[in-house]
């Protein structure tokens, strides 16, 4: 029931091929690590969502808050490598699909790095092959900007809107070229 919720992954879906991860979803109830966290979110904002990371001998773990004052929400557990995921989702939250949303994120992000890839706050518009990222902090007018290039600017097409992967790959004279491509997020 959960997947009928995300629908943006649908152009991305393959019938075939090696997964990069697998991500097992439970919907149980668990509890924080006992360990020391070693890094916890401070949003700028009491309503933004609030992630704390733990690291144990064999596993991360990442547990999410809608905000900075609610109960925890998900739990996150991978492998070292981040090859095998458990997102453990307490029952009657509507946070899951956040969750879930980031939790792939995560862990497509960790284990396409070797790929020469990265994952981008940014907002893109294609144009005779071309691919244009505005990039800034949250509230500049990426969007806007986007926005201002479909009305304006024949031709133009939108990418994404928000998290594009930027990929370095091997040109045709052998030099690196950039190519930024859509995502779920």
């Amino acid at each position: 029931e959960l997947w009928d919720k995300m629908q943006n992954y649908s152009p991305f879906e393959v019938q075939q091929g090696n997964p990069l991860f697998t991500l097992t979803v439970l919907e149980e109830p668990y509890s924080d690590p006992v360990e020391t966290p070693i890094y916890t979110e401070n949003p700028e904002r009491p309503d933004m969502p609030r992630v704390t990371v733990y690291r144990g001998p064999q596993w991360w773990a990442f547990s999410m808050r809608a905000t900075s004052g609610s109960p925890q929400a998900v739990l996150l557990r991978t492998t070292p490598d981040f090859s095998q995921a458990t997102l453990s989702l307490r029952p009657g939250n509507e946070f899951h699909v956040f969750a879930l949303n980031n939790s792939l994120m995560l862990l497509y992000t960790m284990n396409t790095t070797a790929l020469d890839t990265l994952a981008m706050h940014a907002s893109v518009v294609m144009k005779d092959g071309k691919g244009y990222m505005f990039l800034g902090t949250s509230g500049t007018g990426k969007s806007t900007h986007s926005r201002m290039w479909l009305e304006n600017i024949p031709g133009t097409e939108l990418l994404n809107d928000d998290n594009p992967v930027l990929r370095i790959l091997p040109g045709a004279d052998g030099n690196p070229m950039a190519m930024v491509y859509g995502s779920p997020w």
